[in-house]
């Protein structure tokens, strides 16, 4: 069953970040959809918000994304990541165990060690994404960032769009 309200994925991507290093599902996800939908990402907005989540792990997600084919504008935003210092970990759970923590430092993929972090593995959740259309049909924000770019316009139509008796609606379009 679909989210009642609309997702902030600026936001969320932001809060995953911080969390992803608890669960490595979540944050194969937010790489996956990165790579999927990153034309969708307002990425004056993430800019804005990087200081609220974990630079470098953002840096990496979008590192790995680029290389993987995402929007290219999305390097806007790498450019402003910073390194962790000291190195760490990135799944917490690999660095509870010594021995899972000397594997994953004594492997751990460029893309990662790039930006302080240590990461053996790249898991591609991708086949767990719901369509873009789909996508489009049930977040009317990302709807908007499509039709327009992901940019103030389609983030000022998407706020008129809540006031009552307003004429903005995504119904009768199709994507591809």
């Amino acid at each position: 069953m679909p989210f009642d309200e609309t997702i902030d994925v600026e936001k969320l991507i932001i809060r995953t970040s911080i969390e992803g290093g608890n669960d490595p599902t979540i944050f194969w996800g937010m790489l996956a959809w990165v790579v999927n939908y990153g034309d969708l990402i307002n990425v004056s907005r993430l800019s804005r918000y990087l200081n609220e989540g974990d630079s470098a792990v953002i840096a990496a997600v979008l590192d790995v994304a680029l290389s993987k084919g995402a929007d290219k504008k999305l390097s806007n935003v790498l450019a402003k990541c910073h390194k962790a210092k000291p190195g760490k970990i990135l799944f917490h759970v690999m660095e509870a165990n010594k021995i899972t923590a000397k594997v994953e430092k004594e492997n751990g993929l460029d893309a990662f060690k790039r930006w302080g972090l240590y990461c053996s593995t790249i898991s591609d959740k991708s086949d767990a994404l719901h369509t873009r259309q789909y996508v489009l049909d049930h977040n009317f924000n990302l709807f908007l960032r499509a039709l327009f770019g992901a940019n103030i316009r389609a983030e000022i139509l998407f706020h008129l769009s809540h006031i009552p008796k307003s004429q903005i609606s995504h119904r009768g379009y199709e994507f591809s």
